[in-house]
């Protein structure tokens, strides 16, 4: 039973983890990334107006200053993107460092895109420039963005994103997100506590670890559909697995208390009708993956259970200190294939 749990979490967590549908439509996800200071987090930031300012210093040297934040629940895709942005060297060592307009110092990233911004010699706070970022791609519903410093020079950042458009998929894009998927499958499948019944998850991962980059996006969009299908199939499967186990054990369990209790008018005849039902519940829970045998067991125990209660006979309903009767792991001997009597207890396997 605790692997359900466990797979009734994974399931919550993966549709929280934005497994959206792929999509052609162009959408705005501006609003999805913050224009504040604390959004966009690092050391000595603070907000000037609708402008995110960010300064550092060490030691005279400005490499290590960075600032990023990073947005969640994305579709798989490509994007571009308008960033204001600027950065600058505001002391007196700047001219040292490196000289005004210097390039491959400082770059602003968005996932593998990214744009090489100048660093320019200036105290001055003026209204960064315009940059567009194109070929964004999102693999895993997640974008990473920030400024970061790959030599010294700028220790004076501006920042605002103007905007974020989602542009389709393309077969790059595609092809990405399929690793991701591959994982979170394989996550699904380790965790299946019935193996023999993910064939359908099996061979969609099968065919996405065959994939190249060279299929048509159409055709690598179909494997992605086809295992986000098959995610989906198996965690219902667990889910309903899980409900039919527990509907039956609940009615054994009622069934068990009800004879201990001598709540049940149960003479030899009931015994006869409830037999069967009782043995065919007891293998149908030792054979947890498939639910339908789960199912029509319970029922046909209901139906028993009815049918010996309501056959009257003159003889007395057992008192509490009948013979107890008990849910066990132990084999049969007395030619029934579930049901015994041992130590003066009739025993249910």
């Amino acid at each position: 039973m605790k692997r359900n749990y466990l797979l009734l979490s994974l399931h919550i967590f993966l549709l929280g983890l934005g497994q959206l549908p792929l999509s052609a439509q162009i959408q705005d996800f501006t609003a999805k990334v913050k224009n504040t200071a604390s959004a966009w987090g690092g050391t000595g930031t603070y907000q000037a107006g609708d402008i995110t300012c960010a300064e550092y210093y060490a030691s005279g040297h400005f490499y290590h200053g960075t600032f990023s934040q990073t947005v969640t629940g994305l579709p798989v895709g490509v994007y571009e993107a308008e960033v204001y942005f600027n950065a600058s060297c505001a002391a007196w060592e700047c001219a040292e460092i490196c000289a005004d307009g210097t390039t491959g110092r400082t770059h602003f990233y968005m996932n593998d895109a990214e744009v090489d911004v100048p660093v320019r010699n200036t105290t001055t706070l003026t209204e960064p420039t315009l940059y567009t970022v194109k070929g964004i791609h999102v693999s895993d519903g997640t974008l990473r963005l920030g400024a970061r410093n790959d030599r010294e020079g700028a220790n004076w950042h501006l920042v605002r994103l103007k905007s974020l458009k989602y542009l389709g998929t393309d077969a790059r894009s595609l092809y990405d997100a399929l690793f991701p998927l591959i994982r979170q499958a394989r996550e699904v499948q380790a965790a299946s506590t019935c193996p023999d019944y993910g064939l359908l998850l099996r061979k969609a991962i099968g065919d996405c670890l065959a994939a190249t980059p060279s299929l048509p996006a159409s055709r690598l969009r179909t494997l992605y559909d086809n295992l986000e299908a098959a995610i989906e199939e198996s965690l219902a499967f667990e889910v309903r697995k899980a409900t039919s186990l527990k509907n039956l054990l609940t009615r054994l369990k009622t069934f068990q208390r009800d004879w201990n209790n001598g709540t049940k008018p149960v003479g030899e005849e009931q015994w006869a009708l409830l037999i069967p039902a009782v043995e065919r519940a007891s293998v149908a829970k030792d054979s947890e993956c498939d639910t339908e045998a789960m199912d029509a067991a319970r029922t046909a125990l209901v139906q028993a259970m009815t049918e010996a209660t309501a056959i009257r006979t003159p003889q007395a309903a057992p008192s509490s200190s009948a013979t107890p009767f008990t849910l066990d792991g132990r084999r049969a001997t007395d030619g029934h294939k579930g049901l015994t009597v041992q130590d003066g207890q009739k025993i249910l396997q």
